[in-house]
């Protein structure tokens, strides 16, 4: 059973696949039909795909967490997205994915396109942790190194800067603190929609 055939309100069921064939004929029942196009087809009219939605429907854009390269639905390496008729629908289909996934990313565009930010961004639980962990280690390591360059310094300072050693040592914490910051800020950001417009 795959997540298009189950993800519309019964994810519990989508883990449990053996239950009875009672159960899966109601998921069948409930299934939507939705639409998988090409991102960019110069064979189709229109070639984009913002031109393709109405104004009610939205389209699912996935990709792999870590490298960012588009997936299909079923797992490939393909340029193409989801089309739904409702926001709840995407919803729904995005939660279910990333539960089957872990390791991909879910982002829900309206008829504006990529030019915005995306309606909503599913990730697994896991990622999210993960990702909050990393950057608040780096950030830590961060403030400890700013902390250490304003100890250099001042030590240096009460002494009218004769030692130097104490200021030159607090340079070199404060370069090493810049660049932690900039490592935890990349990593709070990679993956926005700001960066995936010019993947």
């Amino acid at each position: 059973m795959t997540v298009l055939q189950c993800f519309v309100g019964r994810r519990e069921l989508c883990a449990a696949p053996e239950k009875s064939f009672g159960l899966a004929l109601i998921i069948l029942i409930t299934t939507i039909i939705v639409k998988e196009i090409a991102i960019y087809d110069p064979r189709r009219n229109p070639p984009n795909w913002t031109e393709l939605l109405a104004a009610n429907q939205y389209a699912v854009f996935q990709h792999e967490t870590n490298s960012g390269l588009h997936i299909s639905p079923g797992g490939s390496f393909s340029e193409t997205c989801l089309i739904f008729d409702t926001l709840e629908e995407a919803k729904s289909y995005c939660a279910g994915r990333v539960e089957q996934a872990p390791d991909i990313t879910c982002e829900i565009f309206d008829q504006s396109g990529r030019a915005k930010d995306p309606v909503e961004t599913y990730v697994h639980r896991s990622v999210d942790m993960k990702q909050r962990s990393v950057f608040r280690s780096r950030f830590f390591w961060a403030h400890i190194m700013t902390a250490l360059a304003v100890v250099g310094v001042l030590i240096d300072w009460r002494s009218d800067f004769v030692r130097m050693w104490p200021t030159i040592l607090g340079l070199k914490f404060l370069t090493l603190a810049i660049l932690f910051y900039a490592w935890g800020l990349a990593e709070r950001l990679r993956g926005r929609p700001f960066f995936k417009r010019f993947n």
